[in-house]
């Protein structure tokens, strides 16, 4: 988000306020989920400074959401706990699935073109409008320089960019063809390409 107003509240009170809800919410037997609380506690921690509490909170997500659809800005700050806390392979597994889908949020952090590719992402979550619409200030504001530079390294890792240039191709490819079996193999030949 580019403009003057914020994603997320900036006041220490306001943020612990919303994460002691969005708990509570998730506490109760029925719970309703809303806009996609469960990708914002993550990030609330974060944002009061409390990599620890968003580390317990995306352990919690882990289970409650075993195959939850990854969510880009969600996942960069997951990104960053495993970072701060250490888990070096398991943050690059992390920054392997973000990369795969979503194309456009790493680069447009580390301030490159993030392109655009002219396929049908399969929802709006994958799209370069998601990102440059989403909370690009608060999230990228709470990286320091030497994580970004961890995130740039990994990013410019030759291997990444391969698997990525490839897995795009197939995408395209997908666009261009009706068949079942044809569409199958394209899928079955991306899975294994995004797999950690």
């Amino acid at each position: 988000m580019n403009s003057e107003e914020s994603f997320f509240p900036t006041d220490p009170k306001k943020i612990r306020t919303l994460i002691r809800r969005y708990e509570r919410a998730f506490n109760k037997p029925h719970y309703d989920d809303g806009p996609g609380k469960r990708f914002l506690l993550g990030p609330l921690y974060l944002l009061m400074g409390d990599a620890e509490g968003a580390l317990k909170s995306y352990g919690w997500y882990k289970k409650a959401f075993p195959d939850d659809v990854p969510e880009a800005f969600n996942h960069l700050c997951w990104i960053l706990v495993l970072l701060k806390s250490g888990d070096l392979p398991l943050a690059e597994r992390k920054l392997r699935e973000l990369v795969f889908d979503n194309f456009y949020l790493v680069p447009v952090f580390l301030g490159e073109n993030p392109g655009q590719h002219d396929f049908q992402h399969g929802s709006n979550w994958r799209e370069l409008a998601y990102v440059l619409e989403g909370p690009c200030d608060e999230m990228f504001s709470l990286w320091t320089d030497s994580e970004r530079a961890w995130l740039k390294k990994n990013w410019d890792d030759p291997k990444l960019q391969a698997d990525l240039s490839r897995y795009i191709e197939l995408y395209k490819e997908l666009d261009r063809t009706n068949g079942y079996e044809e569409r199958g193999e394209l899928l079955r030949q991306a899975s294994l390409i995004s797999k950690v």
